[in-house]
């Protein structure tokens, strides 16, 4: 979201859907690899927080991190999750002196994500 005329970052939330039937990926081995891509991507990259969270039928890791992109110094909170068939990646993207405005509309929506049957 911008704020005003002189705001040059939207403040937003994305879902990617990656398909892993036949990988044997399970939530521990796709945030290994998902941390890995985010280590790779920026020099500066640094998690903050990585923690599994167990709701009734279903797991999710939640990773906290900072890095650079195009100028920016932004804030990420990703939810995980992986099924059978796909691997759900749900982001929060801030920037870093904006994430504790934009956390609690944020994680009201990551926190919408379901999945059928969970």
């Amino acid at each position: 979201m911008l704020e005003n005329g002189t705001d040059k970052f939207r403040e937003n939330v994305n879902v990617l859907i990656q398909q892993v039937a036949g990988m044997n990926i399970n939530l521990e081995k796709y945030t290994a690899i998902s941390t890995g891509r985010i280590k790779a991507m920026a020099a500066d990259a640094k998690i903050e927080e990585s923690k599994t969270i167990k709701t009734g039928k279903a797991s999710y890791q939640k990773i906290i991190y900072t890095a650079t992109q195009s100028g920016f110094k932004l804030k990420f909170e990703q939810y995980y999750y992986v099924t059978n068939k796909n691997a759900y990646t749900i982001t929060l993207t801030t920037e870093i002196s904006k994430f504790e405005a934009f956390k609690p509309v944020g994680e009201e929506i990551l926190n919408s994500f379901a999945l059928n049957g969970h």
